[in-house]
């Protein structure tokens, strides 16, 4: 694989780590800030695709099953996000936004690579935190429509990924960034 596993290697503060515990797993899931709004509002329902930090993320990056695999998950998902086209400009300026859930492990489907489905809602009761992010539309743009493994290959996806990373938030927070 050509992803490089010192992307992991910067922690992550998760508010409760409940990597595939009781069932669950803990899936990002790049959002838009709409999509905050409707999460907000009930719960987000339909083609949500996602990074689940589970054996096979911390086996493909060659570390530990954790915190180390929720890093590299969550640096996956932004990078999803990219491609999904999920980070919208506004203006010269891309806010980028991942929520992390806890999803029953049985309605997680693995797609393609490290992307899964989310085959079930997600309510606000899920959520465990959610990082935001801005950055340069270019990278947006550059990143669109590309494959995971591709986008993750770009030298602006990977400036953007070491020099602009996302910020965690706790849950409470939800309301006021979707504003």
């Amino acid at each position: 694989m050509s992803r490089i596993a010192d992307v992991t290697k910067r922690t992550v503060p998760l508010s409760r780590s409940l990597w595939k515990s009781g069932g669950m797993t803990m899936v990002m899931v790049p959002v838009t800030i709409d999509e905050l709004k409707t999460l907000l509002d009930g719960r987000l329902d339909g083609a949500l695709r996602g990074v689940a930090a589970d054996d096979d993320l911390a086996d493909e990056f060659g570390v530990e099953p954790g915190e180390e695999a929720e890093a590299a998950a969550l640096q996956l998902a932004d990078v999803l996000g990219l491609t999904l086209g999920k980070a919208v400009a506004a203006g010269g300026v891309v806010r980028r936004q991942v929520l992390v859930a806890d999803v029953p492990s049985a309605h997680t489907k693995q797609m393609s690579g490290s992307v899964a489905a989310v085959e079930s809602p997600i309510g606000v009761a899920q959520v465990v935190s959610f990082f935001t992010g801005e950055c340069d539309a270019a990278v947006a743009v550059e990143a669109r429509g590309l494959d995971v493994d591709e986008a993750w290959e770009l030298p602006a996806v990977r400036a953007m990924l070491a020099e602009q990373p996302l910020q965690w938030h706790d849950i409470s927070e939800l309301s006021v960034v979707a504003g």
